[in-house]
């Protein structure tokens, strides 16, 4: 059995709080406001006025990248969350409100985060790979809320309405 040296062991560790921080400072250079969550060693951006999370499930969220995509506009910054086959969507801050709309988001599975909801980014370390990652850049301009809602209710409408 090989020993660590207190000296490795520190290194191997402040390697990953570096990357953590250089990320933040990158998200942060494009206008994502993210954080350095210490405790569990992992970025956050929280929701608020100017950013908002709509998450749903990948194979909707594909549908709503191509629709949006046929009329030239842009998805904005999209992270995957593999394990659940899920993608979260970040957006400009003006996501529904309404009772109605919340309510047809819902039964498609798609879920807001608002203001004050911590929204977990891809983090460098390693074991963040089967947890998280971007499937559009984080460089991306967020879309309106209202827009990818609009889009998400057009991907669900029956075929009948489209």
């Amino acid at each position: 059995m090989t020993s660590v040296s207190a000296d490795t062991q520190q290194s191997s560790s402040a390697a990953p709080e570096v990357a953590l921080r250089a990320h933040c400072e990158f998200y942060r250079a494009h206008g994502i406001d993210a954080h350095v969550q210490e405790d569990l060693r992992r970025l956050i951006v929280v929701a608020n006025s100017r950013l908002a999370g709509m998450t749903l499930p990948a194979e909707l969220a594909t549908r709503v990248r191509d629709h949006l995509h046929a009329k030239q506009i842009g998805l904005g910054p999209v992270i995957s969350h593999p394990r659940s086959r899920r993608w979260t969507l970040l957006v400009t801050g003006n996501a529904p409100t309404d009772r109605v709309t919340c309510a047809q988001l819902f039964r498609h599975q798609v879920s807001l985060s608002r203001s004050g909801t911590q929204i977990a980014l891809p983090a460098p370390t390693e074991w963040h790979e089967n947890l998280r990652y971007w499937v559009e850049p984080p460089t991306a301009k967020l879309p309106s809320g209202a827009v990818v809602t609009r889009a998400i209710l057009d991907c669900v409408a029956p075929a009948s309405k489209q």
